[in-house]
This record gives C-alpha cells, sequence and structure tokens, in this order.
C-alpha cells in the first residue's frame, strides 16, 4: 500500500474500521479517506464495506442518482489516481494549497483504485445534495474526530462552483451502482 493511504494517527497501515472497528485486514473491501488542507491531511477515516455502505443507504435517493450520473458524465478517461483530479484534470501540484480529498478502494493492504477530487470540483458536486444527504454530512461530521471547527462553516461564493466539463471514466469498482463521490463528499466543508 502506498504510504500516502497510511493512518497518520497509528503511523501505518489503517487496521480497523474508523466506525465498528472491525479489521480491515481480513480480505472485506475498505475505503480510505483523506481530507487535505494547504499540502497536509487533516483528517482521515477508513470504512469497511459494511459502514461504507449504512452510511449511504442515508443518503437520499436523489441524491445518490445526481452523483451517479455526475460520476458517469464527468469522470476522466485515464485520470491518473491521486496525481490529478479526477473530474477536472488539474494536477496535484497546482492544487497542493488549496482543500482536496484523496480516497481509495482497498482490499486488505492493496490500495485496488485511487482518486482525488479537487475543492472546485468538489463544491460543484456538494450543490447535488439534497437537504437529507446534507443533513447526514453534517452528522457525519459531528462524529469523526480531528474535522477542525471551521470545515462546518465553509461557504463557496458563485465563482468557485462551476460545472465540470471533462469527458467520461469508467466509476472505480465501489458498486454498480454506488457513486465513489458518495463517500468522498463527506471529506469536503459542507457548502
Amino acid at each position: 500500500m502506498e504510504e500516502e493511504f497510511y493512518s497518520i494517527e497509528h503511523d501505518g497501515p489503517f487496521q480497523e474500521c474508523s466506525r465498528c472497528s472491525a479489521s480491515l485486514i481480513e480480505g472485506q473491501p475498505y475505503q480510505i479517506n483523506k481530507a487535505w488542507r494547504a499540502g497536509e491531511c487533516i483528517f482521515e477515516y477508513a470504512f469497511c464495506a459494511v459502514c461504507r455502505d449504512a452510511l449511504l443507504a442515508e443518503f437520499s435517493e436523489e441524491s445518490k442518482g445526481n452523483l451517479l450520473n455526475h460520476q458517469e458524465q464527468h469522470m476522466r478517461d485515464g485520470s491518473k489516481g491521486t496525481e490529478e483530479c479526477a473530474f477536472c484534470g488539474s494536477g496535484r501540484p497546482g492544487i497542493a494549497n488549496q482543500d482536496f480529498t484523496t480516497t481509495a478502494l482497498c482490499e486488505r493492504n492493496e490500495v485496488l483504485d485511487s482518486l482525488l477530487i479537487c475543492f472546485t470540483c468538489q463544491a460543484g458536486m456538494h450543490e447535488l445534495l439534497s437537504q437529507q444527504t446534507k443533513d447526514v454530512r453534517r452528522r457525519f461530521f459531528e462524529e469523526v474526530p480531528g474535522v477542525p471547527p471551521d470545515w462546518e462553516v465553509w461557504k463557496p461564493d458563485e465563482s468557485e462552483i462551476h460545472q465540470v466539463t471533462a469527458p467520461m471514466n469508467q466509476p472505480i469498482p465501489l458498486r454498480p451502482t454506488v457513486p465513489v463521490g458518495a463517500l468522498a463528499i463527506l471529506g469536503v466543508p459542507q457548502g
């Protein structure tokens, strides 16, 4: 596993689910999300498939549909993992001093797929969420340790929200009907 997806808190690979403490090295798929600000990881979590799916089940059908459609229409072909935004193609060096998230789908200690979503693209994705899903996000931020106090109060201005026009890509294999952006959207400030 790439060190980028090591737990900062535990100084090595994640060993257990951040929500239920189930072992992550028993072969069950899991997902790691990290939120970055000014080049530093400011909070992180790893969810086993059961906890990930339980959290996504709380999202409204409207939000899941909107995120899946957005992913199918705008995720870029041939995106380079966490080296560039999976939607707009902004390179990591160019956004290193901005907020962004990285996500990895893992099994045991192997990264099966990974992506980066820049601040601007996540702000646009946030606009696709229903109020029900925004409430799920708010409660999620209250439960996850280490979320900075200002993460909840961020409000994008009109110039920061845009429509992504990059070409389509295949979704990473979380589940055929679950958009990868659905859990990644939990890593950005609430708009």
